[in-house]
């Protein structure tokens, strides 16, 4: 039988074994993908037009375009910046927004992309679900992310414990190295697969997206049920407002398979008229960029290419000062 003095011994060297993995893990994490980025938000502090949203964001937002295009068209320099982050939700937008407020003094304009129902999406997450970007909402302001992400109190506090435990949050980085070497060794002897910069192209095709019919009910239910702005994203809004810059709201470009049966419907119409009405309160608009590009400008069904994102940059730029809706809907006040 194991004596109390060796089990008490045995108990602080687990104890302590477990300190210093998170220790070393914490130090071993610091470039990880969403450290980087707050330290990419940092670095361009004089930012005057900064464009946030997940990784459709990201690809499509070319900040050099937009800032050439404005350049030519209103004979003034503008720095732009490209916050878009991969596998992002609304509750990460949230935090990504609350820095560039505090570590971009210069930014005036606050552009934000959204594509299908995520205005209107809920933010419920489990807390075994909050890994890789993700993280965010553990690293930045776990104790703001909490009430977003569940209503259960237990599950909140559970959460703000996890944020501060280095082996559980930063979990994905070495869960992407086993899946690394796993795609390795079962790739042996076959073809090469496609990659672009947001990773294996096949992936992508295996994000849900919901068929014409599924769309179109999501739709009409979130009419038919006063859907309101996703709480995380009115506090995003009203913050930027409060801070005395202007959010300006995008949908982003789909490709026109994506398009066929879903926006190209009354449905869809309808909802957008039902988010207008909605962001009334903010003093914005969406500026409907949707149907801007074609087929030949995606590099995956999600994700459009260099080409489209130069595009699509450049023609946001352009229309500036002219921004309005372009589907039937409440009257908006122009631009600040």
């Amino acid at each position: 039988m194991v004596s109390r003095r060796v089990l008490f011994k045995l108990c602080t060297l687990a104890l302590l074994a477990v300190v210093l993995l998170n220790v070393v893990v914490a130090r071993v994490s610091s470039n990880s993908l969403p450290k980087s980025h707050l330290r990419d938000i940092a670095s361009h502090s004089e930012s005057q037009v900064t464009m946030l949203g997940n990784s459709v964001v990201a690809a499509v937002f070319d900040a050099k375009a937009f800032e050439d295009s404005w350049r030519l068209k209103n004979g003034e320099n503008i720095h732009a910046f490209n916050a878009g982050f991969g596998g992002s939700a609304s509750v990460e937008h949230y935090l990504i927004g609350r820095q560039i407020l505090h570590l971009q003094p210069e930014c005036k304009t606050v552009i934000f992309g959204f594509f299908d129902h995520a205005l209107t999406d809920p933010t419920q997450c489990p807390v075994s679900k909050i890994i890789g970007n993700r993280t965010v909402a553990f690293l930045y302001e776990p104790d703001l992310a909490a009430p977003y992400l569940s209503d259960s109190w237990f599950d909140q506090k559970m959460f703000s414990v996890l944020a501060r435990v280095p082996l559980y949050v930063e979990r994905g980085a070495y869960w992407g190295k086993v899946e690394l070497l796993r795609r390795k060794t079962g790739g042996l002897g076959m073809p090469p697969e496609a990659y672009n910069k947001f990773g294996r192209v096949r992936d992508f095709s295996l994000v849900a997206v919901p068929d014409s019919d599924t769309f179109k009910k999501r739709c009409s239910d979130a009419v038919a049920g006063n859907a309101e702005i996703a709480p995380v994203l009115v506090a995003l809004f009203s913050e930027v407002m409060a801070a005395g810059k202007n959010i300006r709201i995008v949908a982003l470009p789909v490709s026109p398979e994506h398009r066929k049966g879903r926006y190209d419907t009354a449905e869809w119409g309808t909802y957008c008229q039902h988010l207008e009405r909605k962001l009334a309160a903010f003093d914005c608009r969406i500026e409907y960029a949707d149907d801007w590009l074609t087929a030949d400008k995606f590099a995956d069904h999600l994700h459009p290419n260099p080409l489209g994102a130069a595009e699509f940059s450049s023609r946001l730029a352009s229309e500036w000062s002219g921004w309005r809706p372009n589907r039937p809907g409440a009257p908006f006040s122009s631009p600040k």
